[in-house]
């Protein structure tokens, strides 16, 4: 049981690399693609996910309201189905946050020097210099706003990383080989045991979220904020439209296979 995550500046080809690692050790490969299908199948528009995804927060509620909060946990369960389903390279899409209390994950920072970004960048969309340093600027600033605002935490912060790879001194192939090769080095089994508890409370809060969302009579399901812990402990937090929605969201919670004890901090 493993996966690895990449966290990817513009121009560093981070991406690439990601696939590259993914196709040697013959793992799934999660990217944009993957998340625009599922991204579909939750009636999320194209040029919805284009606005939303690795995006700040201040420009979700700009534009959508209360659609942020709604796709962040879409975003969310996404990663922890990719996770759950094992065996994945994830890139981007904050992976290295969402599940750094995963043992069994792996994280990787791709970085290059800025000349070398550019120079990257110039090629694959056909900038002009100025343009390729206006869109690498814009771009990070967006991605490190998302996570930042998102999960509380710095983007290029590489305490967060097992590995961090510089493509400005090897090409990505040398980097995936490098990739693959520290990724070896450490017993993934060893570690599965302490994965599937915290894989265990990701299902019993995607059974919860799925309960509140097939029940006809509560107004906002993406209102309510669940977390649980290793003894079935469930918290629900958040702000309700309809004071009525307390008593029963705390009912339909209770009946969830897995569910303890309920502590209700949700407020009209």
């Amino acid at each position: 049981m493993a996966v690895i995550t990449i966290s990817r500046t513009l121009g560093s080809n981070g991406a690439a690399i990601g696939k590259e690692a993914a196709r040697r050790l013959k793992y799934r490969f999660f990217d944009r693609e993957e998340l625009l299908r599922m991204a579909k199948q939750r009636n999320y528009l194209r040029a919805e996910l284009e606005v939303l995804d690795e995006k700040g927060l201040s420009l979700f509620d700009v534009l959508f309201r209360d659609r942020p909060k709604e796709f962040l946990s879409f975003l969310c369960e996404a990663i922890c189905d990719a996770a759950e389903a094992d065996n994945v390279v994830i890139v981007g899409r904050g992976g290295q946050a969402i599940l750094r209390d995963l043992s069994s994950a792996f994280h990787v920072r791709i970085d290059a020097p800025l000349e070398s970004r550019v120079k990257a960048v110039m090629e694959r969309f056909g900038d002009s210099e100025r343009k390729a340093r206006r869109r690498i600027q814009e771009v990070d600033e967006e991605r490190a706003l998302f996570v930042k605002q998102a999960f509380g935490v710095d983007w290029a912060d590489p305490l967060q990383y097992h590995l961090v790879l510089n493509t400005g001194v090897v090409d990505k192939t040398t980097a995936a080989k490098m990739l693959v090769q520290a990724f070896r080095q450490i017993n993934w089994a060893e570690r599965a045991q302490g994965a599937r508890g915290l894989l265990q409370r990701y299902r019993l809060v995607k059974a919860i979220r799925e309960s509140l969302i097939k029940h006809p009579e509560i107004s906002c399901p993406s209102c309510v904020d669940v977390r649980c812990d290793e003894q079935g402990v469930v918290t629900l937090s958040g702000k309700l439209p309809e004071p009525k929605d307390k008593p029963l969201i705390e009912n339909v919670v209770r009946r969830v296979k897995g569910v303890q004890r309920i502590v209700n901090k949700l407020r009209p």
